[in-house]
Order: C-alpha cells, then sequence, then structure tokens
C-alpha cells in the first residue's frame, strides 16, 4: 500500500476503500475514502464514503491514475492476499478494509533506518520516473 501511494500520490484514505472494482485494465478509479468519525458516545469509527477529499465539496467522479507496471507488480501482490474481499488492501482473518488507523499505526513503528530505505526507494523511483517522462 505504501508503495502504491509513493507511485501515484493515493492517499491512505483512498488506498484503504480501494476495491477490486475500481481496478480497470490500464487505470485505478478512485470515487471512494475511508473517514475517521465519531459516534455519538465519542468513540472513533472508520466510515467508507463514496467521495474522495477533493469531492467532498466539488463532486467529479473521483481520480483516475494509470497503471504502470510497477503498479500492475503492487496489484499482483495484492491478488495473492488470501481470503474473498471486495477491497484490494484487506486482512485476511476480518471482514471489510483495512482500519486507516492501523496502516498509519504501522508506518510509524518502521525503524529509523527502515523509512530512510523507503525514502530512499521512493526518491530513486520519481527519478526513475523523470527519466522516463523526457524520452
Amino acid at each position: 500500500m505504501i508503495l502504491m501511494s509513493a507511485y501515484k500520490g493515493m492517499r491512505l484514505g483512498e488506498l484503504t476503500a480501494l476495491q477490486w472494482s475500481d481496478v480497470g485494465s490500464d487505470y485505478l478509479h478512485t470515487h471512494r475514502q475511508q473517514i475517521v468519525s465519531e459516534d455519538s458516545n465519542g468513540n472513533r469509527v472508520f466510515l467508507g464514503v463514496s467521495y474522495t477529499k477533493d469531492e467532498r465539496t466539488h463532486p467529479h467522479d473521483g481520480r483516475f491514475f494509470p497503471i504502470s507496471d510497477e503498479i500492475r507488480a503492487v496489484l499482483s501482490y495484492a491478488q495473492e492476499i488470501r481470503g474473498n474481499s471486495a477491497y484490494v488492501f484487506h486482512d485476511p482473518d476480518k471482514p471489510g478494509f483495512i482500519l486507516k488507523d492501523s496502516v498509519e499505526t504501522n508506518e510509524r513503528a518502521y525503524s529509523h533506518s527502515d523509512k530512510r530505505r523507503l525514502e530512499k526507494i521512493s526518491a530513486c523511483l520519481l527519478l526513475q520516473q523523470e527519466k522516463t517522462r523526457k524520452l
């Protein structure tokens, strides 16, 4: 999921709500997101809503992202997650989407060296994309 965000700039809420029906042959269509709200008792609840962050005030049918070879590889790995879920990224032992909160917690738990390694990989990927665009 982190790689997908690095490759395409997709938001965490969009990625956790991404469903297989949003994956076309050459594009990803994000038109929903996971949000955090509060119930009447003040408890945090996670909801899937049918709009992206940009669409709260200006609906425009979501965002479309072309599928690159790197994204195709990430999707291939996601297909190997056991379980039968409509969500691309899911917990095989729980129904529904992965909670956005748990992904953020896991990101914070990375060691400093892991974080630096991921930043270097992301920087290399961005340079590679820039070189490809210039050709």
